[in-house]
């Protein structure tokens, strides 16, 4: 009930301020997982206050024997929370620590695949450190080899890093796996695709189709792209400027 979030907020909000040890550190988890599922343009969706939440509650579980599979949960979250902030070169010692904690226990194959190609990798290509991040998604995919999403995931760094035959390779890797190309990521792949060559035209009608498929996809910025490559600049700007107003009112597989 949207009427009561504010309330249920605010109750285990004084229920943390009252609470101490590992149990406080369980409500704060908590409390942020409930932060996180919020619209962004809601009031209480604060990612320094999520981002705090797991600072204050990793102590508790690293001081635990019984919680270490946590820890290494809560650092990628905290990882996670800082590239939404933009704070990508911070969010690499956490989730580097995640990374190694999973690759210590042998036993959490799917986890750490998941950070290496969904957390990992993208913080490295926002700091354009695109070699590492091909080199992530990678390895994610010697785990998991028979995931379509991780094909998808790598295929956007292979793009940023102009590999484009190996970007084709992986998109065409990840339909055959699908076994469709009903998947909105495929063609959001093959449009970032098609900008990279050049290609106006399939850029926006690749978009089309992904808005199609899931009109929830901001790809007003991609749209922009291929009207600037059309010469049709009139339009660029307005998506620009629509990208611009989404960004201030505040894709990975």
């Amino acid at each position: 009930n949207e009427e009561q979030m504010p309330l249920a907020i605010n109750a285990m909000q004084a229920l943390v301020d009252q609470s101490n040890g590992i149990f406080q550190a369980a409500l704060l988890r908590d409390l942020a997982s409930i932060l996180r599922s919020l619209p962004k343009d809601d009031v209480h969706y604060d990612l320094k206050r999520i981002e705090k939440c797991y600072r204050d509650a990793l102590p508790a579980y690293e001081a635990s024997e019984d919680y270490q599979w946590d820890v290494f949960y809560i650092q990628r979250d905290l990882g996670d929370i800082l590239s939404k902030q933009g704070c990508y070169a911070d969010a690499l010692d956490p989730l580097e620590a995640a990374i190694e904690g999973f690759k210590g226990t042998g036993q959490h194959q799917s986890d750490l695949s998941w950070t290496l190609s969904v957390y990992y990798a993208h913080a490295l290509q926002n700091l354009w450190r695109l070699d590492d991040a091909i080199k992530a998604c990678s390895e994610a995919l010697d785990l998991l080899p028979d995931q379509a999403p991780l094909y998808r995931n790598r295929c956007e760094a292979y793009i940023m890093a102009r590999q484009l035959a190996n970007a084709q390779a992986d998109i065409d890797k990840s339909i055959e796996l699908d076994g469709h190309e009903e998947s909105a990521y495929v063609w959001y792949r093959r449009a970032q695709l098609a900008i990279a060559q050049g290609d106006g035209d399939s850029a926006n009608n690749h978009l089309d189709v992904v808005l199609a498929k899931n009109p929830s996809f901001d790809v007003d910025v991609e749209h922009a792209q291929g009207h600037w490559l059309n010469g049709s600049v009139t339009e660029a700007l307005q998506y620009l400027q629509k990208a611009l107003e989404q960004s201030t009112s505040g894709h990975l597989d």
